[in-house]
């Protein structure tokens, strides 16, 4: 594993630290055995700070007292512990064979005594392992993944519970390049306060390609199949960058099926510069300059070192920059195919209006969709929005935790006003019923 890896473990992570020389010990004996007390999972996704103990034991250096999800609280932490979760026959990433991902729990983790059910065969039905997270003492989290078809597509819904349901379920659209396992750092924040909707929508990740003349409405109605076929009811439903020109899209277009809309790095349109950088893109794929693609698209979606700080800029850089230059055949196929949508078809449309709670928000420091645009797009919208400090357009990575304390305060109505890592929330009011 390179230098900047392991820093960024030791960043993200901060377990098996020799804090102490009793610690240092733990941590000395649970290596004589044999065994590796923490491992990092790194998906071929933008945002997967996803890290995960893969091993059969966990040392004691790890039971420290972490930020808890319920507003900065401090809470006792347990062995992060992983799942066993069965995945679609064509979906196993780590072999990029048919079969299933099994990821090995501690001796003693408190297990789910139902048997596993062949992929497929039961599609709502859940067929993961319930494990313990750091969250809480005694969190049981069940995450499955389910192949859903829409329209002669086939995509892949990943639902995640711990059986809280203090607001209604939260579905997730993730941007360009992400896909259904972007955002798992997140489940341990939010499921505190309710269940999980992950997708990767035709087009993206390990769903079928989706041609360029399908466009936003077409997508929405793919997150209104899901919800449908799921029976999740209504929803609270968070867009980052593209996703948030599709969650805005279903709102849209189904209203009854959605309760709260929060939306992350969006726009009105699409930006010339924008316009330019895909065209640019395409050139480069076209010519083989795939070490150049990576660089340039690193430079795109990251502010400038002198445009202000931007926390852990430097390691997201590096993730950045592997995650592109690691695009396999099919993920440049489809990412160019994205880029190719998004110049085919409006960002966004004005008409029908959304009436439901609305948060907008960027990046105090985005340089692709800055803070003016968003604004902008909240106005339109009769919305709150605000800037997340010391981040640009990839705050989901750079300000995870308070990204994911924002998400599970708006979307459980609790106040945003007096945040340290907020700058001041602007509100747009709806007009009053039969003004101008």
């Amino acid at each position: 594993m390179s230098w900047a890896l392991l820093t960024l473990r030791r960043i993200r992570l901060g377990l098996c630290h020799r804090s102490n020389r009793s610690a240092a010990s733990a941590d000395s004996s649970c290596r004589a055995r044999g065994r590796t007390c923490t491992g990092m999972s790194w998906r071929r996704n933008l945002g997967a700070w996803r890290s995960e103990v893969a091993t059969t034991t966990s040392c004691p250096a790890a039971l420290s007292r972490t930020p808890s999800p319920t507003y900065g609280a401090t809470s006792p932490v347990e062995p992060h512990v992983t799942s066993s979760i069965r995945m679609p026959p064509s979906m196993n990433r780590s072999t990029g064979t048919h079969g299933t991902e099994r990821l090995p729990a501690p001796k003693g983790a408190r297990r789910d005594t139902r048997t596993d059910e062949p992929a497929g065969k039961h599609p709502h039905r859940p067929t993961g392992r319930c494990y313990r997270d750091g969250m809480s003492q005694s969190t049981c989290i069940q995450a499955t993944d389910h192949e859903l078809d829409y329209r002669g597509f086939r995509f892949v819904a990943r639902t995640a519970t711990a059986g809280n349901a203090a607001t209604e379920p939260l579905v997730v659209l993730g941007g360009s390049s992400q896909d259904r396992l972007s955002w798992t750092r997140y489940e341990r924040l939010i499921l505190s306060h309710t269940s999980m909707l992950t997708l990767e929508l035709p087009g993206y990740g390990d769903a079928d390609p989706l041609p360029v003349e399908h466009g936003m409405d077409f997508l929405a109605d793919t997150v209104r199949h899901a919800v449908d076929t799921l029976s999740l009811g209504p929803v609270n439903v968070f867009g980052a960058c593209f996703g948030a020109s599709v969650a805005l899209r279903y709102a849209q277009r189904h209203p009854h099926r959605i309760a709260r809309l929060m939306l992350g790095g969006t726009a009105v349109e699409i930006s010339p510069e924008y316009t330019a950088s895909a065209k640019r893109w395409r050139r480069m794929v076209d010519e083989g300059l795939l070490d150049d693609l990576a660089r340039d698209m690193v430079e795109q979606f990251m502010a400038p070192p002198d445009h202000g700080l931007v926390r852990r800029r430097a390691a997201v850089a590096r993730l950045m920059g592997q995650r592109f230059a690691q695009l396999t055949e099919r993920e440049l196929a489809m990412d160019i195919t994205h880029h190719e949508r998004l110049l085919s078809h409006p960002w966004s449309l004005p008409e029908p209006a959304v009436t439901l709670p609305v948060l907008v928000f960027t990046g105090e420091h985005d340089t692709i969709t800055p803070p003016p645009v968003g604004r902008r797009v909240a106005q339109g919208l009769r919305a709150r929005f605000t800037t997340i400090k010391e981040a640009d357009h990839l705050v989901q990575i750079e300000r995870d935790t308070d990204l994911a304390d924002l998400m599970a305060r708006f979307f459980t109505d609790q106040p945003l006003e007096a945040l340290s890592y907020l700058n001041p929330v602007e509100r747009f009011p709806q007009p009053v019923s039969g003004s101008r």
